[in-house]
């Protein structure tokens, strides 16, 4: 035998019409749902029972004089178990009902719920009778045995009825599937004397648009209420875009897309999603999606002619003057870098100026550049000196020089020199202005006399650091080691200074030597050494 409880339920359900009544008649038979095994809210009418299967009835003559409920059969589960479950569920849509006491009889013990609430229990092979009525509800519901028996016959039979007092049935229709943003309606089948839907309406029908659960509450003439739900599915429909209203270029041509549906009636007269379009017009589309819900659109082709534009080549003026520039083009905007919407400006001032001329095809931009001669600037540069032997060239930093006249006499824009002295030049450009600049050119000492021998790394604001004066033309490298030879510094660039620190911290009093490697004016390496003090 199998361990556990097993519960039994049969509900034959029968529906007539007499007059405006129907009745439900449920027998133990061969249509009750059944299982060996109980499950949480097996007897609960949402209760998820496809994976059950259903009852056996073998006789309505019981085996070992086993009493049966007068006019009905008996039931169990095959193969047979200790324990089983019944389940069946039916839907009341008023409670304008009368419902006969359940009568129930099981070779040794069952236990009978309505609705999940225990309604009677018995023991042996007895037929009793409980009261179902009170616990039924306006909508789903459900009456469930859990039956025992500890060996053969296994058998339980059943029977009770349920009657409408008033009518007629009340009946929405099905549930229903609506295209997004549509309407559709759901109505009562019968007249009553008022009704009240979930949404508020209070007529025969109401109409209804969004996804959800719909109820009607109707009254008949005997004031006796009648309920009835269904649920409106909602296609999801992706509403044709085509887009904002589009310019073109004459020439150009553009492609109009509806995106992805089962069928398009275009203005056109095509019916893919794709249509090539290069001329003026309104283009409008309807599509049909999967579920044949619709959504239309149209759009608007505007053809232009492509803006040009032209300033002219960058100019150069003197003090005082001005210049007109100007842009022009039909059926155009202008927007000028000065913030301008005008066709021209006068430009006065140095500078870069631009404007972008706009129309329905795009936008096009020129700039041009403005430069006004104020004064000229002239630099020959820092004094220099001469590389032992070797030629100098003096070249001055300058713009827009028209003359050039050197203190050597030269006219030209440079001079070469090959003795030190003080050279001056005077420039002038084409608005009259002047400049004059001077430079000396020294002869190149001995550049290892460039380096100090010593600083004071003590805080008080003097000789803090240390440095090589050398000029190098080339790669150049700077060690820094101790007595022992370990490097405490490194670096490549002549015009880096040293704290005297290693790691941070202030290295002691004393002699640190050093390496110089420089390259010389004359593209030759050097290396020289020495020693530094450190002295507070």
């Amino acid at each position: 035998m199998n361990s556990g409880f097993r519960f039994l339920f049969v509900v034959v359900f029968s529906l007539s019409f007499v007059g405006a009544k129907a009745q439900w008649i449920f027998e133990s038979d061969a249509t009750w749902k059944t299982s060996g095994t109980k499950q949480t809210g097996w007897n609960l009418p949402y209760f998820n029972d496809n994976a059950w299967g259903v009852s056996t009835s073998p006789s309505p003559n019981p085996n070992g004089g086993f009493p049966v409920v007068p006019g009905t059969k008996t039931m169990w589960l095959a193969p047979y178990n200790d324990t089983v479950f019944f389940r069946k569920t039916f839907e009341l849509r008023s409670l304008c009902i009368t419902a006969t006491l359940a009568q129930i009889a099981c070779d040794n013990e069952y236990f009978l719920y309505v609705n999940g609430i225990l309604v009677g229990t018995g023991k042996n092979a007895s037929v009793n009778v409980h009261n179902i009525q009170t616990n039924l509800k306006i909508g789903k519901n459900c009456i469930a045995i859990m039956a025992v028996d500890w060996g053969p016959p296994y058998q339980i039979s059943f029977k009770a009825t349920v009657d409408y007092t008033s009518g007629p049935i009340i009946d929405i229709g099905v549930d229903k599937y609506v295209c997004q943003g549509d309407t559709t309606f759901f109505t009562a089948n019968h007249s009553y004397r008022s009704y009240q839907w979930s949404t508020g309406y209070t007529g025969r029908s109401a109409p209804v648009r969004k996804e959800g659960k719909y109820w009607c509450t109707a009254t008949d003439s005997n004031g006796c209420q009648w309920i009835d739900t269904a649920l409106l599915f909602e296609y999801k429909h992706k509403f044709v875009n085509l887009g904002n209203d589009t310019a073109i270029c004459t020439g150009d041509e553009i492609y109009i897309d509806a995106g992805g549906y089962a069928s398009y009636e275009w203005s056109t007269g095509d019916t893919t999603n794709l249509i090539k379009v290069n001329y003026a017009g309104h283009f409008g589309v309807t599509v049909t999606d999967g579920n044949g819900c619709k959504s239309q659109d149209k759009k608007e082709i505007i053809v232009f002619d492509q803006a040009t534009v032209s300033l002219g080549s960058d100019t150069t003026l003197c003090k005082g003057d001005s210049v007109v520039i100007s842009a022009s083009f039909p059926q155009s905007k202008y927007k000028w870098s000065t913030g301008s919407e005008d066709t021209s400006i006068v430009v006065t001032k140095t500078g870069k100026y631009s404007v972008t001329i706009s129309n329905y095809c795009g936008e096009v931009t020129d700039e041009m550049a403005v430069h006004f001669i104020e004064s000229i600037d002239m630099k020959l540069g820092a004094d220099d000196f001469l590389c032992y032997n070797d030629a100098y060239v003096i070249e001055p930093t300058v713009t827009g020089a028209a003359s050039f006249l050197w203190s050597t006499g030269d006219t030209g824009s440079y001079i070469v020199v090959r003795q030190p002295g003080v050279y001056s030049v005077s420039v002038s450009d084409i608005c009259g202005n002047e400049g004059f600049d001077e430079i000396e050119i020294l002869q190149r000492v001995n550049q290892k006399q460039m380096i100090p021998n010593s600083f004071s790394p003590n805080r008080d604001g003097f000789n803090e650091t240390w440095r090589t004066y050398i000029q190098s033309y080339g790669p150049f490298e700077l060690t820094i080691l101790d007595k022992m030879g370990k490097e405490l510094f490194v670096s490549n660039d002549p015009k880096e200074y040293w704290d005297g620190k290693l790691n941070g911290e202030p290295l002691p009093i004393g002699n640190y030597l050093y390496k110089i490697e420089f390259t010389n004016c004359q593209n030759q390496v050097e290396i020289t050494t020495g020693v530094v003090s450190i002295v507070r």
